[in-house]
């Protein structure tokens, strides 16, 4: 396979666009270049000098300086964040019929990189649009601003159409972009502790083709955000690996085979804020090895295949104001993490609304309603959970199931499930202070061994079946002492079979 490499700098233009360097450049270039100037300052321009016999000299040297004063006044030209602007260079490689397309240094926008480039690696429709048959880089050092583009990734059986952000910086800003090629790869990928990735007011659709080009990635430290952007198909959504700091804001997240958004082993924190993530096969939000601080807040995510938020091992994770509904497997499901916190989550329609396993979590201001099984399941023993006025209503199941495990239940209301609390026939702890306990179609509490068992400051009130559910007949003096139990409802009932 034959590589080829051609860098492509700047053009100069002819001779008399910019016409003679001012004095003023004469004076900037000296400063720059100290006494390798070719013009030393206070000096007279070219124009003013003694006219040089060879006219051929004239014009190179005049032309070169023109375009070397020209060259340090862009240099010196401000981006609105205050950083230097200067046109980019770029390099063009060809491995065979692949041809990769690198933004070398400076910085380019769409019209100055097509400028650059012939109708094999970018072209533009009728229809102002543009299509890429090459990847295209961007590198350390180098910066592209695609701004109010409508853009193509056109790969073929050969040759692959992708964005590369190697150290560099892409921003994607009022964009279109889509895969619309032959071919089977069309991604979007940031990597390395310098790359950073910027998307907003954007739409992007069907990106992603598979395990080695998911979507839209961060990966090796790189870092970004996406504001206000559709994300529409394609194999994930937003995929980040070992990336560094990300907000996700406002956007929407649908339609993807696997996973809408995945976070695998974030190596900063990441924001997840004001989202909808939705209509994916496989879980809505995934997070694994999720080590560092990840937020969740005041999110939307529904009707994917899997779970609504999965997490599998995390610490200090944090999920507030979010919705979660009609997955068809948990609205929110976590195992093996510690420090998480739940704070005015809504989870309704699911399999289950929440599902721990091994987890250590604070729960507050939860509500989860209408779950074809259970408000809240905890099956592990190594699970300690904290509730503190949640809401767990007309679940399939339980309000709260308790397999295993420690939970402390305070100020919270278990109302019109089949059973409020439901403790399996093993050794849960469970303590539980001023909650409500009714109108359950079954009972209030359903109890196991009684050892480890508080409940006080609690009321019972129109549970159908039992205020308690017991394996065997058992003295309940201390219960009914400790707790109000109206009238309306039988007290204690034994369940048949030790187990309904």
């Amino acid at each position: 396979m034959t590589e080829t490499t051609t860098r492509i700098s700047p053009p100069s233009p002819p001779h008399g666009y910019w016409g003679p360097p001012r004095r003023a450049d004469a004076e900037l270039v000296w400063q720059l270049m100290g006494p390798k100037s070719p013009i030393a300052p206070g000096a007279p321009a070219p124009a003013e000098q003694e006219p040089v016999r060879n006219r051929r000299r004239e014009l190179l040297v005049t032309g070169s300086l023109a375009a070397l004063a020209a060259g340090v006044v862009a240099a010196l030209a401000l981006a609105p964040n205050g950083q230097p602007v200067s046109d980019g260079s770029v390099t063009i490689t060809a491995l065979g019929s692949h041809r990769i397309v690198q933004v070398a240094s400076g910085r380019l926008d769409m019209a100055k990189l097509i400028s650059r480039l012939s109708a094999g690696d970018l072209s533009r429709r009728a229809d102002g649009s543009y299509d890429l048959h090459s990847d295209l880089v961007v590198a350390r050092g180098g910066r592209l601003d695609l701004t109010g583009v409508r853009l193509h990734l056109l790969s073929t059986a050969t040759t692959t159409a992708r964005l590369r952000v190697v150290g560099g910086r892409l921003t994607l800003s009022h964009s279109f972009l889509d895969t619309s090629g032959t071919g089977t790869v069309g991604d979007v990928d940031a990597a390395g502790p310098t790359a950073r990735l910027d998307i907003e007011h954007s739409t992007l659709s069907g990106l992603g083709t598979g395990a080695d080009q998911p979507g839209i990635t961060w990966r090796g430290g790189a870092s970004g955000s996406v504001t206000d952007t559709h994300v529409l198909g394609g194999f994930r959504g937003l995929y980040g690996y070992r990336n560094g700091p990300i907000s996700i804001a406002s956007t929407t997240v649908t339609g993807q085979r696997e996973s809408g958004v995945v976070l695998r082993s974030p190596a900063a924190a990441v924001v997840v804020r004001g989202s909808t993530v939705s209509g994916a096969g496989s879980d809505g939000i995934s997070l694994i090895d999720a080590m560092h601080p990840v937020r969740l807040l005041d999110d939307e995510v529904s009707g994917n295949r899997s779970d609504g938020v999965s997490l599998s091992s995390g610490h200090g994770v944090t999920v507030r104001g979010v919705t979660s509904h009609d997955n068809a497997g948990n609205g929110l499901a976590a195992a093996k993490a510690d420090g998480l916190v739940l704070d005015r989550v809504l989870a309704y329609a699911n399999g289950s609304g929440i599902v721990f396993h091994d987890v250590q979590a604070t729960l507050t201001h939860n509500a989860s309603s209408g779950n074809l099984h259970d408000g809240l399941l905890i099956d592990d023993p190594n699970s300690a959970v904290v509730i503190d006025h949640d809401r767990y209503d007309h679940n399939g199941r339980a309000g709260v199931w308790l397999a295993d495990g420690r939970v402390a239940l305070a100020r919270s209301r278990m109302n019109e499930n089949q059973t409020g609390l439901r403790m399996a026939d093993s050794s849960p702890s469970v303590s539980a202070t001023s909650d409500v306990f009714s109108d359950n179609v079954k009972d209030g509490v359903a109890l196991g061994p009684l050892e480890g068992v508080g409940i006080r400051s609690s009321t019972f009130d129109g549970n159908l079946s039992a205020a308690f559910s017991l394996t065997s007949r058992t003295d309940l003096s201390a219960l009914l002492r400790a707790n109000t139990v109206l009238k309306d409802q039988t007290v204690q009932r034994v369940r048949a079979g030790g187990s309904d």
